[in-house]
């Protein structure tokens, strides 16, 4: 693959939205947490978030692999193992 000047503009881009992102906070005790879990076919995964000073941030992310046997789950059934796991 060669580096060109397209490829240099989506890369600043990346860059620079990741740079003014929401990124990992220290949990409070005194914070509101929620839990944001989600499923695909082959994978599951979940955040935790707080909202300190009117702004959402991001406290913890996790992600993992569906078992064989979790792969046959319904959608549905596939988001209690994400909450649980999260």
């Amino acid at each position: 693959m060669h580096w060109t000047a397209g490829s240099e503009k989506i890369f600043v881009q990346s860059r620079n939205t990741f740079v003014n992102s929401n990124h990992l906070v220290q949990p409070e005790e005194t914070l509101r947490y929620v839990v944001n879990a989600n499923a695909s076919d082959r994978a599951i995964g979940a955040f935790i978030d707080a909202n300190r000073g009117g702004e959402t941030h991001v406290v913890s992310t996790v992600s993992r692999v569906l078992i064989q046997t979790e792969c046959r789950y319904s959608a549905a059934d596939k988001e209690l193992p994400a909450i649980v796991f999260a």
